[in-house]
């Protein structure tokens, strides 16, 4: 009822709903986007101008009480945010101090191979769901520790209970605030990194990971969204998995991409896939059939895209591919951490991303 009220009284002050998500709205004045607002149970965000503040905030202030108004910097559903002259910086620096880490008894610690118990259980449940809020709000690069720690709840042993409390052990010692600088929308594109690693999981599934930035020509970057999580699909080769994982990147850009453009009333910015998979980029660049019928599907989805402009597919040395540690344990996430923090694709990432 709260939120139907609460829409209708937006709908009367000329704010429009988006077609995708009706958690979000836009207001226009003049048919220039003034004013964004997000909703989340009773908690509101919103940004705009003056005008903005004095029909659309004025408005739901005559109708409803707002208990508590902030700005500048303030907690929103866990989330530390701050606004700058830069940019905006989130984190959720508190919320990572006070996840604690499993207690292992003396007399079972070094018994790797050992199913765990119940008490076991119920704690790696609770640490589980709050690494999964931090993985997928902040902290990409413990996303695959996340998952992978997820899948051990009901056939866990002592050894992924360690691996659990290594985690929560390098959330608290690499603390990790994003960056989100400026950008000249006009000239900004899309670029999304997509891994995947072959039946790396433990009932040999494999997993798949994407990061999804929005880049301007000068470098300056946004993270909009990423995942890590199994790939839903029987995968019989390396091939298989990267396929079906760019798959996913890609349908999750299409519907930011479509989103971005509703909300700013211009074309659609281009896309940029980077793939260290050196065979799924020359199958997609090529109209020779892979021998593997069950891929010639995907891959011509995927070729048809490219083939259509919708979107340009490069290839990335695993070095610099960063969601490689979406995917896969040991992975380095210097590479991730540094762009998220500086809100920056370094020189050598833009040449490889711009100027391949």
């Amino acid at each position: 009822m709260w939120y139907i009220e609460l829409r209708d009284t937006l709908l009367e002050l000329k704010v429009v709903i988006s077609s995708y998500d009706e958690s979000f709205m836009m207001w226009y004045d003049n048919g220039k986007l003034a004013g964004i607002m997000a909703v989340h149970v009773d908690d509101l965000m919103f940004s705009g101008s003056e005008a903005f503040g004095n029909k659309v905030i004025g408005g739901l202030k005559k109708k409803f009480r707002l208990s508590t108004e902030v700005e500048v910097e303030f907690a929103y559903t866990g989330l530390d945010v701050k606004q700058t002259q830069s940019g905006i910086l989130v984190s959720q620096l508190g919320y990572a101090d006070q996840i604690s880490r499993i207690e292992i008894d003396k007399s079972r610690v070094n018994q790797n191979t050992l199913p765990i118990n119940e008490k076991e259980k119920q704690q790696l449940r609770t640490v589980c769901g709050q690494l999964l809020w931090v993985s997928t709000q902040t902290r990409p690069d413990v996303a695959y520790a996340t998952c992978f720690a997820s899948n051990a709840v009901t056939q866990g042993t002592i050894a992924d209970l360690k691996m659990v409390n290594k985690t929560v052990k390098f959330l608290n010692k690499n603390p990790l605030t994003l960056k989100f600088k400026k950008l000249q929308l006009n000239d900004a594109v899309f670029v999304v990194f997509c891994d995947a690693s072959y039946g790396n999981l433990r009932d040999s599934s494999s997993q798949g990971g994407f990061i999804i930035f929005l880049v301007s020509l000068t470098g300056k970057c946004c993270p909009i969204t990423w995942q890590s999580r199994k790939i839903r699909r029987v995968c019989k080769s390396t091939l298989a998995a990267e396929s079906w994982a760019m798959i996913e990147a890609v349908e999750t850009c299409e519907l930011v991409q479509t989103q971005l453009s509703e909300i700013m009333k211009f074309e659609k910015p281009d896309v940029i896939v980077m793939t260290d998979c050196k065979s799924l980029h020359d199958s997609i660049h090529t109209s020779k059939n892979v021998d593997d019928k069950g891929l010639r599907i995907p891959i011509a989805c995927l070729r048809q895209r490219v083939n259509n402009n919708e979107m340009t597919v490069r290839w990335i040395s695993t070095k610099k591919q960063l969601a490689d540690c979406l995917t896969k344990a040991g992975a380095p996430t210097a590479p991730l951490r540094d762009v998220l923090s500086s809100g920056q694709f370094d020189n050598e990432l833009y040449k490889i991303v711009f100027k391949p």
